[in-house]
């Protein structure tokens, strides 16, 4: 609703609430408001912009922006306001009102944020799996994950209670299976300490809670579902040397690319374990954020994951272990890999080397 002719006095009238420099469309002016309307008007006064404040159904803040949806079917937002304005208006609409403004955050800053404590995480679970059992160490790094974690579920708990469809924009973004990450570092962290803390419990919780919402919103024959469906049933129960024996034969071509659509590059490589230095044989995934060993694709549970934050280096080991093979170092340890062929190895140096390296200045 707009009233161009309004009357001056009339604005000044208006003394509640008056904050400077607020734009609207591209102009810019004064934001007023009372007990009886809600106004802007333009410097220079050539436009104006009056609601009724018994219009007023609810309000939003979006960092700095409050954005307010009128009767009968208005909205209109406005820019530029300071971290101080937010209580100000929030007291001032739920006292003349009735109305409590929601304050959200943009999705592309809470996606960044999501992004960035996923990424701590994977760090801090490299760093527990590391540490030496029954140790103060160990402890320490349990100690230091739980708070990631915490913050971790601070930050689910306001995306959930937010915008669904901002929900599944942020756990979708650049393709990235973000909830697949989450649910990794959850099964893979061993803890001592704190396995049965409330923090990570909930985390947990929150994670089944933001799968719920994907599948509903993506529908239960949505690729993403079905094999989440199919790991809940088929990726628990494994014993360390145990293989899956339930794949198809194009599932066991190796490099096939269906199974993650993150994967920069996929395939079945030999691994030898961590403490018997047995080889066995895993499905590998590559990223832009780790690389990834599982017993059979599809998997959500990894049984051992190399973050970018935590890499070192990537080099050819041939004939120091086996045939065509090549060493992935972490900042805690080396892990051995072996290829069927000297070009496959050479492919998976090329793509760990761009991805990680050239990325973030590690050398090879």
């Amino acid at each position: 609703d707009a009233f161009p002719n309004i009357d001056t006095d009339r604005m000044r009238a208006m003394s509640h609430i008056r904050i400077p420099d607020i734009s609207l469309d591209g102009d810019s002016g004064e934001f007023t408001a009372n007990d009886r309307e809600i106004a802007w008007r333009c410097t220079g006064g050539t436009r104006c912009v009056v609601h009724p404040a018994g219009t007023l159904r609810a309000a939003e803040w979006i960092e700095g922006v409050l954005r307010l949806h009128c009767e009968p079917d208005a909205e209109v937002s406005f820019g530029g306001f300071s971290v101080k304005d937010y209580d100000v208006l929030w007291q001032h609409f739920s006292r003349t009102c009735g109305v409590y403004i929601r304050k959200r955050r943009q999705s592309l800053v809470l996606s960044e944020d999501l992004e960035g404590k996923l990424i701590e995480l994977e760090g801090a679970v490299e760093h527990i799996n590391d540490a030496p059992p029954g140790t103060v160490q160990k402890q320490a790094k349990e100690a230091d994950f739980m708070s990631k974690v915490e913050a971790m579920r601070d930050c689910l708990s306001e995306l959930i209670a937010g915008d669904k469809r901002s929900l599944s924009r942020i756990f979708e973004a650049n393709s990235s299976d973000r909830l697949q990450r989450l649910r990794c570092v959850l099964a893979n962290a061993q803890l001592e300490t704190y396995a049965r803390d409330s923090r990570f419990v909930q985390l947990k919780a929150l994670a089944s809670s933001v799968e719920s919402v994907l599948e509903s919103r993506g529908g239960s024959s949505s690729p993403a579902a079905r094999r989440r469906r199919s790991n809940r049933m088929n990726s628990q129960g494994f014993s360390d040397g145990e293989e899956s024996a339930s794949m198809t034969a194009s599932e066991m071509e190796p490099g096939n690319p269906t199974f993650y659509g993150d994967s920069i590059l996929e395939g079945w490589l030999l691994k030898q374990s961590r403490y018997l230095k047995r080889w066995r044989r895993r499905y590998l995934v590559l990223t832009a954020s780790s690389l990834a060993s599982y017993r059979s694709p599809g998997d959500d549970r990894a049984t051992e994951i190399v973050s970018s934050i935590g890499f070192r280096g990537a080099r050819n080991v041939d004939g120091s272990v086996k045939d065509n093979a090549f060493c992935v170092e972490s900042s805690q340890r080396c892990y051995l890999l072996v290829c069927d062929d000297g070009m496959e190895r050479a492919k998976w140096l090329r793509a760990i080397s761009r991805e990680f390296c050239d990325k973030h200045g590690t050398q090879t």
